[in-house]
């Protein structure tokens, strides 16, 4: 099965191949890159962060809804049952 994928492939790979095939050798060629188990973790990690820094986020933003605006409300409350009882026991 591999070899006859190899065979069917009509790709050129390596300085060797492409010399025999254009009679003379390249002025450059372009390297194989493969990625390694360190870009994927450094990717991972990145991602991680990202998930983290946006978590951190939602949070803050979350506590500042509570301080400002459930708080704030609790507080109106409070002060309105504060004063109606003040009324009631006449100071």
């Amino acid at each position: 099965s591999v070899a006859l994928t190899e065979s069917m492939d009509s790709s050129v790979r390596g300085y060797r191949k492409l010399t025999s095939l254009m009679g003379s050798a390249p002025i450059a060629s372009i390297p194989n890159i493969t990625e390694t188990a360190d870009s994927t973790e450094i990717r991972q990690s990145q991602v991680k962060n990202r998930l983290l820094a946006f978590a951190i986020i939602a949070v803050v933003l979350f506590l500042v809804h509570v301080l400002f605006i459930d708080l704030g409300e609790l507080w109106q409350d409070l002060t309105i049952h504060w004063y109606s009882l003040v009324r009631k026991l006449g100071f």
